[in-house]
């Protein structure tokens, strides 16, 4: 009698041990930003301003002749060469204003963490005031506000692992997330109401 009592016991606490633990296991799972897709949206717009303040330079110092007509050709303009260099540094400039907002995040069940370099920074989702999808982005990003700092965050999601959908349309471009990082996100979204 004690030999079934002692295994029913412990069956017991099997099934316990399994419904405790399950929740448990799931506040170690931390779902990462791509490093990579961060690192493209952090340096995209000054890689594109280079170019055309690079196209810009090239049409000022060594002007270039195109065909107008199927006779007809003409030299490039030193307005030609200021509108390339004009959106160049207009384009880097944005890249050095936005740069250090863009950032690969951990997400944690009760917060997120980032890394500045040297130290580990970790926020609970009480202390967010804001956390939208930033439409029209692919991968998909997200951008949240602190309410302590007011600052504001950019990660892009896991979609290394994940997928995505975008819908392209002339004049629309239409992306639904459906990365285990996206669905993270919109639990999170409903269960701290941010």
């Amino acid at each position: 009698m004690e030999k079934l009592t002692r295994l029913r016991f412990n069956e017991i606490i099997d099934q316990e041990t399994e419904f405790v633990l399950l929740p448990l296991l799931s506040f170690h799972i931390m779902l990462s930003s791509s490093s990579f897709q961060t690192e493209v949206i952090k340096n995209i717009l000054f890689v594109v301003g280079s170019l055309l303040v690079t196209v810009g330079l090239i049409i000022f110092f060594v002007p270039q002749e195109y065909a107008t007509g199927e006779f007809e050709s003409s030299t490039t303009h030193w307005l030609d060469s200021m509108i390339f260099l004009s959106i160049g540094v207009l384009l880097i400039l944005v890249n050095l204003l936005f740069r250090h907002k863009v950032m690969a995040i951990s997400l944690r069940p009760t917060g997120f963490q980032y890394s500045d370099g040297e130290n580990t920074i970790k926020y609970d989702w009480v202390e967010v005031e804001k956390l939208r999808r930033i439409g029209f982005i692919s991968p998909p990003a997200y951008k949240l506000k602190l309410k302590s700092t007011g600052e504001h965050i950019i990660f892009v999601t896991e979609s290394v692992k994940g997928n995505y959908v975008e819908v392209r349309i002339p004049g629309l471009n239409f992306i639904v997330d459906f990365s285990q990082m996206g669905k993270e996100i919109k639990r999170i979204k409903r269960d701290y109401g941010i």
